[in-house]
């Protein structure tokens, strides 16, 4: 069975660097092999180091649940070999967000801050965020561009922030495309003139593939890849007329103005699904297209167990840390 250090290896050969698992490994393996491993002190923060007299007295706290344990230790002497360490805020509340949140919790300084602005996509809810080591904060209020300094909508702020992620989506820009853009530009966070999030309405050569979200990513995309190339090549059965694509969109915008429940297929996976194959027909007789089959419910219990499995790892992994701040718990 292979070894989390060993996973690179195996994936890219023995020639691939030392990852920081292969890394740590090797450190740990001194300690144990010298007998030092006693005089560890792990999950532990030093606060402040000053001199008194001929001491040097560290002032550390340990995160624990629910409060975090503070005490003062004196010593000859102090070796500063901290390294880089990377103090991280991850700005979202959306997949993305708390994917990138749980790539880096094991890598960086703990606690990694989450800044959500309301509340985090309803399909995981808070538990990706519900972790000892992540502290949610409000959405960020201002950066300052000369000292670093983070602050927040409620009036906390933070100081010496290594590295912000913006996990946060996205509002169209294409400035390749001009006369899309200036339509951008005079719309609230979405793409406007666009049928079905997949056909511009003034000019249906213009295709847009990938501009929606709500689930369903990667099939979704290969449906509209379908459908568009299948309209491009004239197989493909027609659109509405124009009156009736201006008519779908002034009707979304009247529902949900702009943002990501305007490009959202969210919770009519089925109904877009069966739009788009309905679009894109049958393959000509003796060609190889593809055939897309008829939405199937189970697919949606697919895609619902997938996000259950996820959201009982993010619980795992916080019960893990948890128990491992109990284990390290300072003796005081």
């Amino acid at each position: 069975m292979l070894q989390p250090g060993h996973i690179s290896i195996a994936r890219h050969g023995p020639s691939c660097e030392p990852t920081k698992f292969l890394s740590r490994t090797w450190v740990e393996n001194i300690f144990v092999k010298n007998g030092t491993d006693k005089f560890l002190e792990l999950g532990t923060t030093v606060e402040r180091a000053v001199k008194e007299g001929d001491e040097c007295v560290l002032t550390l706290r340990k995160e624990g649940p629910g409060k975090d344990y503070w005490w003062r230790e004196w010593f000859d002497a102090l070796v500063v070999a901290t390294g880089h360490y990377n103090r991280v805020i991850v700005v979202g509340g959306s997949v993305s967000s708390h994917e990138v949140l749980h790539e880096i919790l094991p890598q960086v300084q703990h606690p990694v801050y989450a800044s959500i602005r309301v509340e985090p996509i309803p399909a995981f809810g808070w538990a990706p965020f519900k972790h000892p080591h992540v502290s949610i904060k409000k959405q960020i209020s201002s950066l300052d561009p000369l000292t670093g300094k983070v602050s927040f909508a409620d009036g906390s702020e933070l100081n010496d922030v290594d590295h912000i992620v913006f996990g946060t989506g996205y509002t169209f820009s294409l400035p390749w495309l001009p006369r899309v853009q200036e339509r951008i530009s005079k719309a609230y966070r979405r793409l406007p003139g666009v049928y079905q999030h997949t056909w511009d309405i003034e000019d249906p050569t213009l295709t847009f593939v990938g501009m929606l979200g709500g689930g369903f990513t990667f099939r979704v995309y290969e449906w509209q890849a379908v459908a568009v190339a299948r309209h491009l090549a004239g197989r493909a059965n027609p659109l509405p007329p124009t009156a009736e694509q201006r008519d779908w969109e002034e009707q979304r915008v009247a529902k949900f103005k702009g943002s990501k429940d305007y490009y959202s297929i969210a919770p009519d996976y089925g109904s877009y699904l069966e739009f788009l194959r309905n679009i894109a027909s049958e393959p000509k007789p003796g060609t190889t297209g593809r055939t897309l089959p008829p939405f199937d419910k189970k697919w949606l219990d697919i895609w619902k167990g997938m996000v259950t499995y996820k959201i009982r790892g993010f619980e795992r992994e916080a019960r893990r840390a948890e128990e491992e701040l109990i284990r390290l718990k300072p003796r005081l």
